[in-house]
C-alpha cells in the first residue's frame, strides 16, 4: 500500500472519529428533554468565540413552554463546527429547535433533535424517525398540550383542601340580607376561635355574581363550611348556618356573556382531555396598555373528567361588546371550538363572565 493511500485512509479515519454522531430518537424524547421547543425562521447568525449565535423569528407561539413564553424572536447558541454537533446556519430556513439553558443562555445542537425542517431548494420538509414531516407540527402541538395539562393538574385547586387559595365558587351570605353579621372561624369547626366578625361584603374579597350583586369568593368547601378571604389578606371559615347559596365555578360562566382570561393557554381539545388539541393565537395577547385581552367566548356546558372540570367553548371572532354577533344566547362567528380545562397552569380560572353585560 502506498504512503499516499495510507495517509488518505488515516485522514478519513480521523475525520470520522471527530464527526458528531448520535442515534436518532423519537420526537417525544427530544421534546421532553428540551426546555424550549419552537419552529422558527433563521433570520441572522454571527460567530461569537467558540459558538455561533442564531437568531430566530417565531411565526407562532413556542410549543414548550406552552404558557409563560410569548417572545416573537429567540436567540439560540450552537458550537461553531460540526464536529462538536454545531448546527449549520442557513438564513431563511425553518428550523425545528429543541433548546436548553446552559450558562444562562439557550443552546442547541444537532444531537438534541434540532434540524432544518424546510429550506429553499429543499424538495420536501424533513421529519423525524417516528413522525413524517407533514405531521411534525401537529405532533408538537399534541405534546405541548400534554405538557400544559400536566401543569394544570399539578396546580388545579382542590375544593376540599383547607389551604386552597384559588377560586372554587361564589357565595351569597344570607345573614347580610337581614342586616346581621357573619362570623369567620380560624378553622371549619364550631369549636374553633372566631377570628373576625363582618357585616358587609366590602370587608371580604368578592366578585359580582350578577349585575351589581356582590358575592364572596370561596376558596374551599368542607362540610358546608366556606373558606373566605378578608380584604386584609387573612382567610377565615364561614359556618353553614350563616351561608346562603353557593355557586360553584363550574356553573357560573355557562350560558352567560363570557370570556377567557389571561390564564388560558389557547388550547382546545375535541373531547375533554382527549385527542389532538387545536391552539388559538388569541391567547396571551395584550392591548396597548399591556393588559391581557379578554377573549370572548360562548360556554356551552361543563363536565368533570378524572376530577378535572372542563368547559365546552366556542371562541368568538368578534367581541359582542364591540359590535360582534356573539353574546348571551347568540351564535357569533366561531374561530375555535372544543373543550378547555376550567383552570389554567397557574391554578386560576380560565373563564369568567361579564356580570354587568357590555
Amino acid at each position: 500500500m502506498s504512503r499516499l493511500l495510507v495517509f488518505a485512509l488515516l485522514l478519513a479515519w480521523g475525520g470520522d472519529a471527530l464527526a458528531c454522531k448520535c442515534a436518532q430518537r423519537p420526537l417525544a424524547e427530544y421534546f421532553n428533554a428540551a426546555e424550549l421547543v419552537f419552529m422558527g425562521e433563521l433570520v441572522g447568525h454571527m460567530p461569537e468565540g467558540e459558538s455561533v449565535r442564531l437568531d430566530f423569528r417565531l411565526p407562532a407561539r413556542a410549543y414548550k413552554p406552552a404558557v409563560g413564553f410569548s417572545a416573537s424572536e429567540v436567540t439560540v447558541y450552537t458550537a461553531n463546527h460540526s464536529a462538536a454537533c454545531g448546527l449549520n446556519a442557513e438564513l431563511g430556513a425553518i428550523y425545528a429547535v429543541f433548546a436548553s439553558r446552559v450558562d444562562g443562555r439557550y443552546q442547541a445542537n444537532s444531537c438534541d433533535g434540532t434540524r432544518i425542517h424546510f429550506a429553499r431548494g429543499q424538495a420536501e420538509p424533513t421529519g423525524f424517525e417516528d413522525v413524517p414531516a407533514r405531521f411534525v407540527a401537529r405532533q408538537l402541538n399534541a405534546l405541548a398540550g400534554l405538557d400544559m395539562l400536566a401543569s394544570v393538574i399539578a396546580n388545579q385547586p382542590e375544593p376540599g383542601n383547607p389551604g386552597n387559595d384559588s377560586l372554587v365558587g361564589l357565595l351569597d351570605i344570607k345573614v347580610f340580607s337581614h342586616g346581621g353579621s357573619a362570623r369567620l372561624f380560624e378553622s371549619p369547626d364550631a369549636g374553633a376561635t372566631i377570628m373576625a366578625t363582618v357585616n358587609d361584603y366590602e370587608l371580604l374579597l368578592t366578585r359580582e355574581s350578577g349585575y351589581e350583586f356582590p358575592s364572596a369568593v370561596v376558596f374551599a368547601r368542607i362540610d358546608g363550611w366556606s373558606r373566605l378571604k378578608l380584604q386584609d389578606g387573612r382567610f377565615g371559615w364561614l359556618p353553614p348556618d350563616e351561608a346562603g347559596t353557593f355557586m360553584p365555578y363550574a356553573e357560573l360562566p355557562v350560558g352567560r356573556l363570557a370570556y377567557l382570561t389571561a390564564s388560558w393557554s389557547g388550547f382546545a381539545w375535541p373531547e375533554p382531555g382527549a385527542g389532538i388539541p387545536l391552539r388559538s393565537s388569541l391567547a396571551g395577547q395584550a392591548n396597548e396598555s399591556g393588559q391581557a385581552i379578554e377573549v370572548p367566548v360562548n360556554i356551552l356546558q361543563s363536565t368533570e373528567v378524572g376530577g378535572m372540570t372542563w368547559f365546552q367553548v366556542e371562541v368568538l371572532a368578534d367581541n359582542p361588546c364591540e359590535g360582534g354577533e356573539g353574546g348571551e344566547g347568540g351564535e357569533g362567528r366561531s374561530t375555535l371550538g372544543g373543550w378547555i380545562p376550567a383552570y389554567g397552569a397557574d391554578g386560576q380560572p380560565n373563564a369568567w363572565f361579564w356580570s354587568r353585560g357590555c
